[in-house]
């Protein structure tokens, strides 16, 4: 659903924000109408002073973009939770300007994988307490995060999960800060 009497809050706004855009929904699932992608991009021109992050598990849509889209100030990110979803890493490495991959919520062990050209990496566990993240799927993508340039932020979700919370911040805060 779009709200249109919403669509120009943003703009309203005078200071500066991190602006979140469609943070509970897909803006870019394919159920998705382009007059909805045309309409809120407008309102990041009028808005300009803000930054606009964008998150989907559909980055193919990104792709098919028209480049004027992509300002400095718009984050466009892909959710990735598993090996299945690894092959949305190829889409988001095609989408110029800032760019980044939501491990959120890491489900498994993804291996070894090339995020050059990627700025940011979040990683993040189910709210669920009982599934189980890790240590060593974590420090395989801050591998690769350092190899790409990329800064990391793991959310508070992965806190508690392992006994060296030393090793956790260590990891966190050396990774390209």
């Amino acid at each position: 659903m779009l709200h249109l009497n919403r669509l120009t809050d943003a703009a309203k706004k005078k200071q500066p924000q991190s602006i979140f855009v469609c943070s509970m929904a897909d803006l870019f699932g394919e159920w998705v109408p382009e007059l909805w992608h045309r309409l809120i991009f407008n309102e990041c021109v009028v808005g300009n002073h803000h930054t606009y992050i964008f998150l989907t598990k559909a980055p193919a849509r990104y792709v098919m973009m028209s480049a004027e889209r992509f300002k400095e100030n718009r984050w466009f990110g892909a959710t990735i939770t598993g090996k299945a979803d690894l092959h949305r890493i190829s889409l988001l490495k095609q989408v110029p300007g800032n760019t980044f991959i939501s491990f959120e919520p890491l489900l498994e062990d993804i291996g070894m994988i090339d995020i050059a050209g990627i700025k940011q990496v979040i990683i993040g566990a189910q709210t669920n307490p009982d599934q189980y993240v890790g240590l060593e799927w974590v420090m395989k993508i801050c591998e690769a995060a350092d190899r790409a340039g990329a800064k990391v932020f793991m959310k508070d979700s992965l806190a508690g999960r392992w006994p060296d919370r030393e090793l956790m911040r260590e990891l966190c805060w050396s990774v390209n800060k």
